[in-house]
């Protein structure tokens, strides 16, 4: 049995390779940058991708701090994606804060990034269909 977890639907908006996007109740833009040939109208997919995961990130940790009564202050994500020869992608994740924390905090709150439901999701993989509406 599936459970819903999210939903999206996003609709070319123009021009050339604007999109806008309706999601949880929420209004966004993504583009493509002038370089190639968008109008910088918003970030990119790769950017929604990595925004997403710095923000189940980030919200992951905040609880699991919240639960073992830490203070872990302003927590931030920086995140690079990046693609070898062979079209591998490799993400970077590293965390900062501005509250001083001991090395075996450190240790946990690395752990548990590792074990993001978002995370989870893009290290497995997901499988996705492509239908038409109304088929």
């Amino acid at each position: 049995m599936k459970k819903h977890i999210a939903s999206a639907v996003v609709t070319a908006a123009g021009p050339n390779y604007a999109q806008d996007i309706a999601t949880g109740g929420f209004d966004l833009k993504s583009d493509e940058p002038v370089s190639a040939g968008g109008q910088n109208a918003g970030p990119g997919p790769y950017g929604l991708v990595l925004a997403g995961l710095g923000a189940c990130t980030t919200i992951t940790l905040k609880m699991y701090a919240d639960r073992k009564g830490w203070d872990i202050g302003r927590m931030r994500v920086a995140l690079t994606l990046d693609k070898d020869a062979e079209g591998r992608a490799f993400i970077g994740r590293v965390l900062s804060t501005d509250a001083t924390l001991s090395a075996g905090q450190w240790d946990k709150l690395i752990e548990i990034a590792g074990k993001t439901p978002v995370t989870k999701t893009l290290a497995a993989g997901a499988e996705i269909t492509t239908t038409r509406a109304g088929a």
